[in-house]
């Protein structure tokens, strides 16, 4: 087995991983705009602000923790990991799905989704992220198979 050509496949599902990642951050910012921001003639109240405030820092950590979560798929270039399914699974959706089991449980603990849509948005938009990512996975196992990578 060719190890750079295998360095290649991976980071071409990072970076597709990425790209899903800045394609689902901007749609979580027009759904917000669309649906949540209600200014009218130019006059901002204190509750706006704030919740564009609000608005800014989830969308902030949405980012940020896509991006980190997406990092653990380089760890297929280790063979022992990549010819393992569950490990194989485990470095695409295991992290990002236990950060949104954890904000689920926090926010439904803190019933949060009763005072604001943008944390239903960030919960909702993050487990289309968990969906589209183990997608991706489906189709680098597929690949991996067809390509005799894994033993």
């Amino acid at each position: 087995m060719n190890c750079k050509s295998m360095k290649k496949i991976i980071f071409k599902y990072w970076f597709i991983n990425l790209l899903i990642c800045i394609v689902l951050y901007f749609s979580y910012t027009l759904v917000y705009q669309l649906t949540t921001l209600n200014i009218q003639d130019g006059h901002w109240s204190i509750s706006d602000v704030l919740d564009l405030f609000l608005y800014i820092l989830y969308s902030a950590v949405y980012i940020q923790g896509i991006v980190l979560c997406s990092l653990p798929i380089f760890l297929n270039i280790i063979e022992r990991i990549r010819n393992n399914y569950f490990y194989s699974l485990l470095s695409f959706i295991g992290i990002p799905s236990i950060c949104v089991i954890v904000f689920v449980v926090i926010i439904f603990k803190d019933k949060l989704y009763q005072n604001y849509n943008h944390v239903l948005f960030f919960v909702a938009f993050s487990i289309i992220y968990l969906f589209l990512t183990a997608l991706e996975f489906l189709i680098f196992r597929k690949r991996l198979a067809n390509e005799q990578y894994v033993v």
